[in-house]
């Protein structure tokens, strides 16, 4: 009976070792794995090359028009360095053009930081705007924090839309005027005066404002708008 005692004994011990043995084995096979996955992985300085590259495409797409394919760029941004805040701010500003303001504003919420970042606060606004959330566009301009930005020519034209919104024409047309007074060739800013003043019932100083818009860049889209609106209003038909 002891040799076939000390036969299981020897055979429970080869397997016991044999079990280890594999476990080891495994545990280097994980940790080889991991190293060789670490080393396939990017390094920070390469993803924000790749981040580069990815955004300029999405600018390069955006430029002509390719909305579906700059979105794509624009996620790898956000993807290859998720915590700089100018790949958010690019997806941001493309559904904004879109007219995707909520998800524009929906974009933005995600971006880490971006209440330090001058142009995700203008977008911001922007899309506040788009989806006509005055009050809020203007309590943002009032922030101390945004000083900057409340006082540069952007700034000072997000105001007197919020203004208009508000249904303070006055304010709103003085702000414009106060703008124009800095930078008189803006044809943003001259357009909107124009359509202030003619829904405020100043039919003949709009029609001036928005004569000088158009003459400055005679394809604005919102200026030939106007100039459509105020035509069909008055009847003809043929101009507009």
């Amino acid at each position: 009976m002891l040799p076939s005692a000390l036969f299981l004994c020897n055979k429970m011990y080869a397997m016991s070792a044999a079990r280890t043995a594999q476990n080891i084995l495994r545990a280097f096979g994980f940790v080889l794995l991991a190293a060789t996955i670490g080393a396939c992985s990017p390094s920070e300085d390469r993803r924000a090359e790749l981040a580069k590259i990815h955004e300029k495409q999405a600018k390069t797409y955006l430029n002509s028009g390719q909305y579906r394919a700059a979105i794509i760029e624009a996620r790898n941004v956000i993807q290859k360095t998720p915590t700089d805040t100018s790949g958010y701010v690019l997806l941001a500003t493309i559904l904004a053009e879109l007219g995707q303001h909520k998800n524009a504003l929906s974009v933005l919420e995600q971006a880490p930081g971006g209440e330090n970042n001058q142009a995700f606060t203008a977008l911001k606004i922007e899309s506040l705007l788009g989806r006509g959330k005055f009050s809020s566009a203007l309590d943002a301009l009032e922030d101390p924090a945004n000083a900057a930005l409340a006082n540069s020519d952007q700034g000072m034209y997000f105001r007197a839309r919020s203004l208009a919104g508000l249904e303070r024409p006055d304010e709103a047309i003085a702000t414009l005027k106060k703008l124009l007074a800095k930078a008189p060739d803006d044809v943003d800013a001259l357009v909107a005066l124009a359509d202030i003043s003619i829904s405020s019932g100043d039919i003949k100083n709009g029609k001036m404002f928005l004569q000088q818009a158009q003459a400055l860049a005679p394809k604005h889209i919102d200026a030939n708008m106007l100039s459509a609106k105020i035509s069909i209003n008055a009847g003809d038909y043929a101009t507009a």
